[in-house]
């Protein structure tokens, strides 16, 4: 009915006692001495989360509840407490050397190695067996087994649960409809049970009281940020202005983010790198250094903005009851107010308060990291209700809109970086042009590509779909430092093929290992159901060594939702068509919540006159004494998105890689981004790649009902 297990980091053994077959005690080692406190614990869904979309049955199914667990359960055991699991597991039955019994030994065993503290862990098997939670007879077995004989205190002992009990019910946990209406409560019942039985009460947790919110609630919570992702067509002209350069202020800046997720330092580069236009005001500080009030930060705020100074306001702003006061500032000022919210893992805001000193809240150290932890379970993110002119969301301290910002009322001159930096990928950075080898003919590939390399570039983009990369391999092979970009197919919808089809790329390519692996489209693996599994499948790659980034092409926001849900590793990179026909700001702003770096493909619209021969382009261009094409480019490379494009010439080449060189000096003013911003902010799109298996009514990938009718079919 019962399996007792102990571990800890040096040994770890099991045995097992049957209530039908056996009555011998179970052999327990490498524990530690008999304990008065106990630290309980339930498995599923409170130390750890189900990494899979189905039923886990590998150990790599499985993940931590968030990066808090580790270091409080280390803390709790040097503070005196037995940490002990006390878990239901029905579909073990009988088969205690089954595969689901190995199964959860083998969970119960990564948790001891990662504690690097013992661990018990009592198992009931059998639900009939009068084992199972909520009865207290798991709390007698570790007395009797783990605790030689030691009756433990409930009153000085504490249980972390499932508040309604799925995780303890195999039937339940498998089914998220169950789960919703399921209100057993056994580890609540099990924790009042445990303290009845000696006549006292024990203190009930859940793991989101007890640990903050998991790691696996904080990807939902991000992704979901793009349910009913409208942005006003208002706050599209005010990011394109942003971003294009031709912003004005005054403004007042509203920064939303958790300690540690770095509002200090933006304020910082903000404030030295755009002139003096800029006024910084925190809580912490307007008292001469010295934590104040808000009505003194709203005062002195008043005063910057009447004296036409632009204003960043540093302070959490965790919910709208918070912003509202800045935002009704901004009205009676007459002035625009932003919202930018930092967004930061929990890892990343634990890391950065642990190792700050001379906070002036004091928000460092051990307990710090606790607060800010707690601190992300209630932030609620702003939306467009609540009377901002423009909401951003950003997690890059040297990104497109840091830049934007520090640009805004400046006289200085800040040049368009030459690389940017990817997220999830150690320190890959991506140049700013790449070159494409779509549509160039397998004969012609190795000349282009070397002609592109000796010009002064520096990636490369291909797929299988393209029909060269044995060519293009052969072009690469005598160039150091190339970084190199590659695609699984649509058609590649299970793991094993997602993996035969980056080894055959790389065998081509004559490559040991790649830079970026990216899923060329999404509506295959959607529609299959096997996004997930394919994409554990890259992240397993990465891991292994195989690539330094991955990330996707075309995907929606629906579609980067679908995946966020189940990714540990976000993507790198989203790769899209933009050009001023197509901006989709809506796309980017999103991907930048998410850390996601946004690359133009078709950034030249395929050479098409409805796109270089437009009048606005055309002008431009003659004002500048650029050609159409560089126009088009600078429009992306000053909103600081990196393209993918190719050439039609030598001539050609030279004037593209002229950019990359002279990025200070071939650049477009205010007005010029103005004007042909105007052009994509009309009331029709354009666009270049318009595949028939991208439009499907109601699917999450769909770019619409139908096709456009200049769209060009692609695989």
């Amino acid at each position: 009915g019962y399996t007792t297990m102990s571990s800890s980091s040096s040994s770890s053994s099991s045995s097992s006692s049957s209530s039908s077959s056996s009555s011998s005690s179970p052999t327990v080692v490498g524990c530690r001495p008999p304990g008065d406190m106990v630290a309980g614990f339930d498995l599923d869904h409170t130390l750890v989360n189900w990494r899979c979309a189905g039923w886990p049955n590998r150990t790599e199914h499985y993940e931590l509840w968030n990066s808090f667990v580790v270091d409080e359960c280390r803390r709790l055991h040097d503070s005196g407490y037995v940490l002990v699991i006390f878990s239901n597991q029905g579909g073990i039955k009988s088969a205690l050397n089954g595969k689901r019994a190995g199964t959860i030994r083998g969970v119960i065993d990564w948790i001891a190695n990662v504690f690097d503290r013992p661990l018990f862990a009592v198992v009931s098997t059998k639900s009939d067996s009068g084992y199972h939670k909520g009865s207290p007879r798991m709390w007698e077995v570790f007395e009797n087994f783990c605790n030689g004989g030691k009756l433990a205190l409930p009153d000085s002992s504490f249980f972390v649960g499932d508040a309604d009990g799925a995780g303890d019910n195999d039937d339940v946990a498998s089914d998220p409809e169950k789960r919703r209406h399921q209100q057993t409560g056994t580890d609540k019942s099990f924790t009042k049970n445990v303290g009845e039985m000696r006549n006292t009460t024990m203190e009930f947790f859940t793991p989101g009281e007890y640990f903050g919110p998991s790691d696996a609630e904080l990807r939902r919570k991000t992704a979901s940020m793009a349910t009913g992702w409208i942005v006003p067509r208002e706050a599209m002209r005010a990011r394109a202005a942003l971003l294009g350069g031709y912003s004005t202020g005054p403004i007042c800046l509203v920064l939303v983010g958790v300690q540690g997720s770095g509002k200090s330092t933006f304020c910082q580069k903000l404030v030295e790198g755009g002139g003096c236009r800029w006024r910084q005001f925190s809580q912490d500080t307007i008292r001469n250094g010295s934590p104040g009030t808000r009505q003194a930060v709203e005062e002195a705020a008043r005063e910057a903005l009447r004296n036409g100074n632009n204003v960043v306001i540093d302070r959490m702003h965790l919910d709208e009851e918070q912003r509202q006061h800045f935002v009704l500032l901004g009205k009676r000022c007459q002035i625009p107010v932003h919202c930018l919210v930092l967004v930061a893992t929990s890892e990343e805001v634990q890391e950065r308060v642990r190792h700050r000193m001379d906070h002036p809240g004091k928000v460092q150290g051990e307990d710090g990291a606790r607060i800010a932890v707690s601190s992300l379970s209630r932030l609620r993110y702003p939306s467009y209700d609540e009377g901002f002119e423009l909401i951003s969301y950003s997690h890059q301290m040297e990104g497109r809109l840091w830049i934007a910002y520090q640009r805004l009322d400046s006289s200085v001159e800040i040049p368009v970086p030459r690389t940017i930096r990817l997220h999830n990928s150690g320190k890959l950075s991506l140049p700013m042009i790449t070159f494409g080898t779509m549509n160039i003919k397998r004969r012609d590939s190795t000349a282009i590509v070397t002609q592109a390399l000796k010009m002064g570039v520096s990636s490369i983009d291909t797929a299988p779909t393209y029909g060269n990369e044995s060519e293009v391999g052969a072009a690469i092979e005598s160039f150091r430092r190339v970084k190199v970009t590659i695609k699984v197919p649509k058609r590649a919808t299970s793991p094993e093929q997602a993996r035969r089809e980056v080894m055959q790329s790389l065998s081509l390519l004559r490559l040991s290992r790649i830079d970026i692996i990216l899923l060329h489209w999404p509506c295959d693996f959607i529609e299959s159901g096997t996004l997930s599994a394919v994409w554990k499948e890259l992240e397993k790659m990465k891991e292994e060594g195989l690539c330094l980034a991955i990330g996707v092409c075309n995907f929606t926001i629906a579609s980067l939702m679908t995946l966020l849900e189940h990714c540990t590793i976000k993507p790198s990179l989203n790769q899209i068509e933009r050009h001023p026909l197509l901006p989709q700001y809506d796309l980017l702003e999103y991907c930048d919540s998410q850390g996601i770096i946004v690359q133009s493909h078709t950034a030249l619209g395929n050479g098409s006159e409805l796109l270089l021969g437009n009048d606005t382009i055309v002008r431009v261009a003659r004002e500048s004494l650029m050609s159409p094409a560089q126009v088009v480019l600078c429009w992306n490379l000053q909103q600081n998105t990196p393209v993918v494009m190719k050439f039609s010439s030598i001539d050609h080449g030279e004037e593209i890689t002229a950019l990359q060189q002279e990025q200070t000096t071939l650049r477009l003013s205010p007005l010029q981004m103005k004007a042909i911003d105007n052009l994509g902010l009309s009331d029709c799109s354009h666009r270049f790649v318009a595949p028939p298996f991208m439009y499907r009514r109601g699917a999450a990938y769909s770019w619409g009902d139908t096709p456009n009718i200049i769209g060009k079919v692609v695989e």
